[in-house]
């Protein structure tokens, strides 16, 4: 196997498993369009780097933190809504990003490689980042996913109980942002939000608590990340798209499961019924 398909392979495996407890918190938060702000931030990131000759990732990581600033900020700012914040954000990055692009000479990443991505560019650099930041996560999920959930459903029950909510909630923040820059080259900014998403919408058709949600998430975005990078590379096709249209799949058959066994269990209750008759 080239080394450039198992550097991919490893890369998946670590953004798939961090994917699916994110994505299920910015489901209970309900700021699923806070992946796109982000993300655009991202971009504008990796394009100021390219135009100042900075290491891409060390302005990803700098932009992504400056853009949880404004938007903590906008947040409080009691003119602005949650939404307009984030649209404002997302918009003027995305402009500004285009015109960044426009003046880097010799650019080593196209525009379009930043919004869609390029998995089979990863290197072992970016592998060993990827999972010293799951790991880093990983320690802050532990010790805080209760109180992010508490936080999410009830935040006056987690004020009432001496919270840190601001704290908690400018980390998470944090958290997301540095997922969609580490995870930007994989799949690019206009599909890392999505494949945060919808394997937490999916995985909620079969979940009863918030811990099954987050493992299941993760095992469909880990199912879609594997399926899509093996049927991008026999067929040779894009392979950030492929996962993310995997992801699809798997919610679409995961809805259509559900109904099966709703209707199934209508209709062994009415002949319940009728026996009882």
């Amino acid at each position: 196997m080239n080394d450039f398909l198992i550097n991919a392979l490893w890369a998946s495996i670590g953004i798939a498993l961090l994917a699916g407890p994110l994505g299920c918190l910015m489901v209970f938060k309900r700021v699923a369009c806070l992946g796109d702000t982000l993300s655009h931030g991202s971009v504008l990131g990796l394009s100021l780097g390219l135009l100042v000759g900075v290491h891409p990732m060390i302005a990803l990581t700098a932009v992504t933190c400056v853009w949880v600033s404004f938007l903590w900020i906008l947040n409080k700012n009691e003119t602005v809504s949650t939404d307009a914040a984030m649209a404002l954000l997302t918009q003027s990055s995305l402009a500004v990003s285009i015109l960044f692009f426009y003046f880097v000479p010799f650019q080593e990443t196209s525009l379009i490689e930043a919004l869609v991505g390029n998995i089979l560019t990863v290197g072992k650099e970016d592998i060993f980042l990827i999972y010293a930041m799951d790991f880093v996560f990983a320690v802050l999920l532990f010790f805080f996913w209760k109180k992010w959930i508490l936080i999410a459903i009830h935040p006056d029950l987690a004020f009432a109980k001496h919270i840190q909510v601001p704290l908690l909630q400018i980390l998470f923040l944090i958290m997301v942002g540095l997922f969609i820059a580490f995870s930007i080259q994989m799949m690019g900014a206009l599909l890392v939000p999505a494949f945060l998403i919808i394997p937490a919408v999916a995985a909620r058709l079969f979940s009863k608590t918030p811990e099954q949600m987050a493992f299941l998430a993760s095992v469909i975005a880990l199912c879609s990340a594997l399926s899509g990078l093996g049927i991008s590379y026999q067929f040779d096709i894009p392979t950030g798209p492929t996962m993310v249209c995997m992801t699809v799949l798997f919610y679409i058959f995961l809805s259509l499961f559900k109904q099966l066994l709703r209707i199934k269990q209508v209709c062994l209750f009415k002949n319940w019924k009728e026996r009882k008759k």
